[in-house]
């Protein structure tokens, strides 16, 4: 399963992570890849998962420029200022232990 953050920056990005944990945890998905342009995403998820001992790891992260086609369907829902300072899109894939 992906679930795409899309121009969500902090503290949106984070609460989104929370709810998204919390769902993740509780079904019986295996995987998920969260797709953000957050750039402290990542640290906060670590210390979440540190923190609350859950029951997940991070698999793999992976990231790329963002492309038009990202600005292009971020245009109508995000200002410019939730992606102008960003040139990455990472995807982090996390499974359950």
């Amino acid at each position: 399963m992906k679930i795409d953050f899309e121009a969500r920056r902090c503290p949106n990005a984070q609460t989104y992570l929370n709810m998204i944990l919390e769902g993740f945890i509780n079904s019986e998905i295996k995987t998920v890849t969260l797709i953000t342009i957050e750039p402290s995403l990542l640290r906060s998820l670590r210390e979440r998962i540190a923190h609350y001992e859950m029951p997940i790891y991070i698999m793999d992260i992976e990231e790329c420029g963002i492309s038009d086609k990202h600005i292009e369907a971020w245009q109508n829902d995000y200002d410019e200022d939730d992606f102008g300072d960003v040139d990455q899109v990472s995807f982090i894939k996390i499974e359950k232990k």
